[in-house]
């Protein structure tokens, strides 16, 4: 099957490194009901905390250094999520276009109050994708909390791989006994960063563990062109930002592409 136009079909350069728009960091309240908090308190004394006689730099080489698959090192937090509320595209992308207009992709050019434009997936991939159950993995709408010590990042890149379609990547992360994090983890990232900025959670992976993009295949998107479309946020010109119709499907994804999961406890 033939769909519409995918803007991320041009690469140029690293093929590893995905190629994102620009954007530019705004300020904004956040309406969500999100909560941040720190996971456990400052180490005590007698704790096996970071030497204070190392430079700070020293201390985050070694956080680096230790952050490899799953984060296990520093302070993390934990955001606090609505479960009851459903992550919908169009809701939220007319609430960034009134709050994180500097940041909202150019590449989106809808009439944001048509709900027809940006849906849910619904169906199987290989149909118009309008009906059917929703291409949503459950467990990570369920979620009340995300612990981001506890998330980790897949590539599905096998040994000798450089690249794989991402219907293939999606296929292999169903294998996997993880929780593909979806919209509400995407969201609830978001709406702590531009609140918290410096102490947000997104800032603290940054910062930790060199993450500098993610994306969420808990959730497909259907784009007005009938493409399949994956949720990210990445670092860019000193701040985060969002998007999703750069990221189709029936693209390549390489080694730069890490898609945030849980481990099924």
């Amino acid at each position: 099957m033939t769909r519409g136009r995918s803007s991320l079909n041009a690469w140029k350069g690293n093929m590893d490194t995905p190629i994102l728009p620009d954007h530019a960091s705004v300020t904004a309240p956040c309406p969500y009901r999100i909560k941040v908090k720190p996971l456990s308190e400052e180490p005590k004394n007698d704790d096996p905390g970071p030497n204070p006689n190392l430079p700070a730099l020293c201390d985050q080489m070694v956080a680096k250094m230790r952050c490899k698959g799953s984060i296990q090192t520093g302070h993390p937090k934990v955001i606090y999520l609505d479960p009851t509320k459903r992550f919908d595209p169009v809701a939220f992308i007319v609430y960034a276009r009134d709050h994180y207009s500097e940041s909202f992709p150019k590449s989106i050019e809808i009439d944001v109050t048509e709900s027809r434009n940006w849906s849910l997936w619904k169906g199987p991939a290989d149909q118009l994708g309008s009906s059917g159950e929703e291409d949503v993995d459950e467990r990570s709408s369920a979620l009340d909390r995300i612990d981001v010590s506890r998330i980790m990042f897949e590539t599905c890149l096998n040994d000798g791989e450089v690249q794989i379609f991402g219907e293939e990547k999606m296929r292999r992360l169903k294998l996997m006994p993880r929780i593909r994090l979806g919209g509400n983890a995407f969201e609830g990232l978001l709406c702590d960063y531009h609140r918290a900025r410096e102490a947000s959670c997104l800032e603290w992976l940054r910062e930790c563990c060199g993450i500098t993009y993610l994306d969420f295949f808990g959730t497909v998107l259907r784009s007005p062109w009938t493409n399949r479309c994956i949720l990210y946020l990445h670092w860019k010109d000193k701040g985060w930002h969002w998007g999703w119709n750069c990221c189709c499907l029936d693209s390549r994804w390489g080694a730069g592409f890490k898609t945030a999961t849980l481990k099924i406890s």
